[in-house]
């Protein structure tokens, strides 16, 4: 075997080893691309759960703290200029909201607005969301979230809080377009649609 023979010989070797290293390498990579994708989606759901949760704070039962619990949940989820939109059964969805409202604060004081309260000013009335069918659409540092929601709210008895009197159960979907900032993603819109409510009188 002459040097030529040689030098060509290790040339073939060191370009397959370079191939299979690339090929080795490509599903690891794949797989971290899927793994930072998959994180994100989870971070932006979480948004939504966040504000399912303090939309229940605002009727718990007995916590006279409650609003003001409720709303510093709603400013860890969403933007300072963030808009509220609502359609409530019946509506053109494709049309206006009937209710439109701007920053977290306004939105705050429209939910807090129609919780039945008692003669002290306490809840008489708990709510219940329930959220599934995510789905999550990301475009570079912008994203939109669609949810259906099944939402429980029971009323309490003015006197005595204890017994029911009746209960609603609301069907809908949410739709949320999610930003994000410098420290954590954030809502800059939320859209609520009402399909169905019935109510159960006790």
């Amino acid at each position: 075997m002459t040097n030529c023979d040689l030098k060509a010989g290790l040339k073939t070797v060191k370009k397959s080893l370079a191939l299979t290293c690339v090929f080795a390498l490509l599903p690891l990579t794949s797989n971290m691309v899927k793994a930072v994708d998959l994180e994100t989606k989870s971070k932006i759901i979480d948004l939504m759960v966040c504000y399912a949760r303090a939309t229940d704070t605002f009727g718990e039962l007995g916590n006279t703290n409650a609003y003001h619990e409720a709303l510093a949940i709603y400013k860890k989820c969403f933007s300072e200029e963030a808009s509220f939109n609502f359609w409530p059964v019946g509506s053109d969805f494709d049309g206006p909201p009937s209710q439109s409202i701007v920053t977290p604060d306004a939105w705050a004081k429209f939910v807090d607005s129609v919780i039945p309260r008692n003669e002290e000013g306490q809840s008489i009335s708990r709510g219940h969301h329930m959220l599934s069918n995510y789905f999550v659409e990301l475009d570079g540092d912008e994203g939109k979230l669609e949810a259906y929601l099944s939402a429980t709210r029971v009323n309490y008895s003015y006197t005595t809080g204890s017994s029911v009197t009746d209960v609603t159960e609301s069907k809908g979907f949410y739709t949320l377009s999610v930003k994000k900032t410098e420290e954590s993603w954030l809502v800059t819109r939320l859209e609520l649609r009402v399909i169905s409510v019935s109510s159960l009188a006790r």
